[in-house]
């Protein structure tokens, strides 16, 4: 999901949760390089996920994909991480 464009912010936010059935099978990967894909044809300069700092294959997946953690969401110490478009 690529949320946050109708409330007018200018970085949308990625998120996506893969059944547990359905996981190891690339899902997620191809979620993330559709979002990718949208982001690019949108012209987004920035994309922007957050993750819980013990979920290291999601974070392992983000860092691989080219996303920089730059911050901790203090409301829940969710890790944040940006992706920067070229």
């Amino acid at each position: 999901m690529l949320r946050g464009w109708d409330a007018g912010y200018d970085v949308p936010a990625y998120g996506v949760t893969i059944a547990q059935a359905y996981s190891g099978l690339g899902l997620a990967r191809l979620s993330l390089d559709l979002s990718k894909t949208i982001c690019r044809l949108r012209q987004v300069k920035r994309l922007m996920l957050k993750v819980h700092p013990e979920n290291t294959v999601a974070k392992r997946l983000y860092e691989q994909a080219g996303f920089v953690q730059t911050g901790i969401d203090p409301r829940n110490a969710n890790l944040i991480y940006h992706f920067e478009f070229v």
